[in-house]
C-alpha cells in the first residue's frame, strides 16, 4: 500500500518513539549545542544531508532556523532544515541528536499507537503534520487553515501503518474561548480535523468522528466548529445515517456554543441547506471527501 514503511523501516526507532519520555528542556539544550557547533565549524568540514530522492544539502547556519512548535510561547521549539532554493520548505527535523526526514518524523516503531497527544514527540507530529504536511504541502484553495496549535488543547494524532496520516483537536467543555475572554465552551466542540491526501478516501475521517462522539458520549450534545465544509458535512451525513441516536446530538456551532449558536447537523442535512451535501444517505460508497476536513 502507498505509504506503507517497509519492513526494514519498521524494525527502526523513531523521533516519537526515542523521545516518548524526552523533555523540552533536554531538546531545547541538544538543539543550542548543535547549533553552536555548526556556526564554529570549519567551512571545509561542511555537514551534508541526503534527501529520500537522494539529493544532497548542505547544512549550514543560514539553511537552519528554529521551528515553534506552540503559538504561545518561543520556548517549544525544534531546529528545521530548510531547502536553499525555498527557504520556506522545511525538508528535516533535529531530534534525538540526529537530522530526521519529514518522513521518518512521522513514523513511530509502535503499530498499536494510539493515543491523546502529550509527549513532547507527538507534539511535535502534531506541528509538522499542521504548519509543514498541510500547510505546505497539501494546502489547496477553499481549504480552511488552521491556527497555530496551543500546548494544552485536546489533541489526537491518527497513526495507520506506523505512519501519522492525521489529527483532530478538540475544544473541552469549559474551557476558554479565547484567552481574551470570560467566556467558556458549552459542549466539547470537534475543532479541526487533517487526514493526509494519500489516506484520504479510507474512511479515516468517519472513524475520528465516531470516536469524538464516543469520548464524550456521556454529554447531551456535541459540537462541530463552524463552518463545516461541505466535504465534513458529508461525513456527518453518513454517520448520522447510520446512528439514528446521535441525530439529535451533533450540532454546528460558534463558540462558546449556547442555544444560539448552534444549529442541528442532521436536520441542516434533511433540509438540504447545504447544496454539496449528498443527501442520498442510502448509497453505499465512500463520498468523495477532497478537502482536511473529509477523511
Amino acid at each position: 500500500m502507498e505509504g506503507c514503511p517497509t519492513q526494514t523501516e519498521r524494525a527502526m526507532s523513531y523521533p516519537v518513539d526515542i523521545l516518548a519520555n524526552g523533555d523540552w528542556d533536554t531538546l531545547k539544550q541538544s538543539s543550542e549545542a548543535y547549533l553552536s557547533r555548526l556556526r564554529n565549524r570549519d567551512k571545509a568540514a561542511t555537514e551534508i544531508f541526503r534527501l529520500i530522492n537522494g539529493e544532497k544539502l548542505a547544512v549550514t547556519p543560514s539553511t537552519v532556523t528554529f521551528l515553534h512548535v506552540h503559538r504561545e510561547d518561543n520556548e517549544h521549539r525544534v531546529l528545521g532544515l530548510l531547502n536553499p532554493q525555498d527557504n520556506q520548505a522545511v525538508v528535516a527535523v533535529y531530534l534525538g541528536e540526529r537530522w530526521w526526514v519529514l518522513d521518518d518524523a512521522l513514523r513511530t516503531s509502535n503499530d498499536a499507537r494510539r493515543e491523546l497527544v502529550q509527549s513532547v514527540a507527538e507534539q511535535i507530529v502534531l506541528y509538522l503534520l499542521n504548519r509543514i504536511i498541510y500547510r505546505r504541502r497539501e494546502f489547496l484553495p477553499g481549504n480552511i487553515l488552521f491556527l497555530h496549535h496551543p500546548a494544552n488543547q485536546f489533541a489526537k494524532i491518527f497513526w495507520k501503518n506506523g505512519e501519522a496520516v492525521g489529527f483532530y483537536t478538540v475544544k473541552q467543555k469549559g474551557s476558554l474561548c479565547t484567552d481574551c475572554t470570560s467566556q467558556c465552551y458549552q459542549l466539547p466542540v470537534l475543532d479541526t480535523l487533517f487526514v493526509r491526501q494519500s489516506y484520504q478516501r479510507q474512511g479515516i475521517g468517519l472513524k475520528i468522528l465516531h470516536e469524538f462522539c464516543s469520548i464524550f458520549s456521556g454529554d447531551e450534545a456535541v459540537g462541530i466548529s463552524r463552518p463545516i465544509s461541505g466535504a465534513m458535512y458529508k461525513v456527518c451525513s453518513k454517520y448520522l445515517y447510520s446512528r439514528p441516536h446521535e441525530q439529535e446530538r451533533v450540532w454546528e456551532v460558534e463558540a462558546p456554543g449556547d442555544w444560539s449558536q448552534r444549529v442541528n447537523v442532521w436536520l441542516q442535512i434533511q433540509m438540504g441547506a447545504i447544496p454539496s451535501v449528498i443527501t442520498d444517505t442510502t448509497a453505499g460508497g465512500n463520498p468523495s471527501l477532497p478537502s482536511p476536513e473529509e477523511e
